[in-house]
């Protein structure tokens, strides 16, 4: 599986859970409805989190570059979004340091898009960032 779809299995599973707290549990539901099933509680701190969260501005599209073993280095363009991650508000910077393998022969690296805007992310093995402001990794 390549990184770009593990990025979008990552961000489902977060927003699928972004906001769970223990209350959320099966445990914790309320009573049985008429169709039989439980009624899930709802979190009012994290609904206002979420909402908080989506209604940012949204910031500077960010380049990331890839380092994963076996395959060639790859890179993608992500736009200003703000996600949900561990019931924080970060940007896409943050949720991409926050989402990325931090292992041995891992590296990713951000860096505004702004500062190359040349920067071809459809290359077949993309080539290191220029303007590297975070990265995680044990291979960076």
């Amino acid at each position: 599986m390549n990184r770009n779809a593990l990025i979008l299995i990552a961000s489902v599973d977060l927003a699928a859970v972004a906001g769970c707290t223990s209350a959320d549990t099966p445990a914790a539901a309320g009573p049985a409805s008429a169709s039989g099933l439980a009624s899930s509680p709802v979190n009012p701190s994290a609904s206002a989190a979420a909402s908080a969260c989506e209604g940012r501005p949204q910031t500077p599209q960010v380049l990331v570059w890839y380092r994963d073993p076996g395959v060639p280095d790859s890179a993608q363009e992500l736009g200003g979004e703000w996600s949900m991650v561990a019931g924080k508000c970060v940007d896409s910077m943050d949720w991409v340091m926050a989402t990325s393998p931090k292992g041995p022969g891992y590296c990713t690296e951000v860096e505004w898009a702004s500062s190359q805007p040349e920067y071809n992310t459809n290359a077949d093995a993309a080539p290191p960032l220029k303007d590297v402001v975070e990265e995680v990794g044990g291979a960076c």
